[in-house]
């Protein structure tokens, strides 16, 4: 059984979950038992009940952990998706690094400016897709959601959503790796404002918020995986 690879821990929302993942992530090795998908992101990706839609394309992970944020998933990438070898890795990640424009949650990075954010989530997605293509991993990145969540700086946190998916979407298109648009499928007529019906908290998607997701990704798998030798 090769060596297997951990990150250890960060001081961060990850290492809630870090134990957890090494286990798991041993079992995997130790029983050569490969995924077909991997899931990796922040708690959008842990709350997705992934065998409710995708159970179609075989064998499902997640490795989502509520919380985390962009530069945190590239440095867990290598231990929670790459040396799993999936058949393809789907990445959402960034709405938490949005967060950091008012300092919640206790981020001991305190308040960032929206340039300074969009920079780490640049560097983290272009380091994710640098790690996938150096291991052959075939990979779907998808778009920052929307929000209707409510504060002080909900405009200003929309228009960064907007730029980081524009920088998303250039990456993928620089990289030749799938990019997968939910944002577009969950917005309001306002072009900016999450439906109110897909969410239960303006951040997080309830039922209908996931099955609109789920609409947007099984094409884009289908896609991928059919050219896939």
């Amino acid at each position: 059984m090769a060596s297997l690879i951990s990150p250890g821990f960060f001081g961060e929302p990850a290492d809630a979950r870090r134990t957890e993942f090494d286990i798991k992530n041993e079992q995997c090795q130790m029983e050569g038992s490969p995924a077909d998908l991997i899931f990796a992101g922040d708690s959008i990706t842990q709350f997705f009940s992934l065998p409710t839609y995708f159970r179609q394309f075989g064998y499902l992970l997640n490795r989502g952990i509520s919380g985390d944020t962009a530069e945190i998933l590239a440095k867990r990438l290598e231990a929670d998706v790459l040396q799993l070898h999936p058949r393809c890795a789907v990445i959402l990640i960034g709405i938490n690094n949005t967060w950091r424009l008012d300092g919640s949650f206790d981020d001991p990075h305190g308040c960032c400016t929206c340039e300074e954010i969009l920079d780490t989530v640049r560097e983290s997605c272009r380091s994710i897709l640098s790690q996938a293509k150096a291991y052959g991993q075939r990979m779907i990145l998808c778009s920052v959601l929307p929000i209707w969540f409510q504060s002080e700086k909900k405009a200003e946190r929309q228009a960064l959503i907007l730029s980081i998916n524009q920088e998303l979407q250039r990456l993928c298109q620089q990289a030749q790796v799938l990019y997968a648009d939910c944002y577009s499928a969950m917005t309001s007529e306002n072009g900016l404002d999450l439906k109110k019906e897909y969410s239960y908290d303006g951040v997080h998607p309830n039922a209908q918020g996931y099955r609109a997701m789920a609409g947007v990704l099984t094409p884009v798998l289908h896609q991928l995986l059919r050219s896939q030798p």
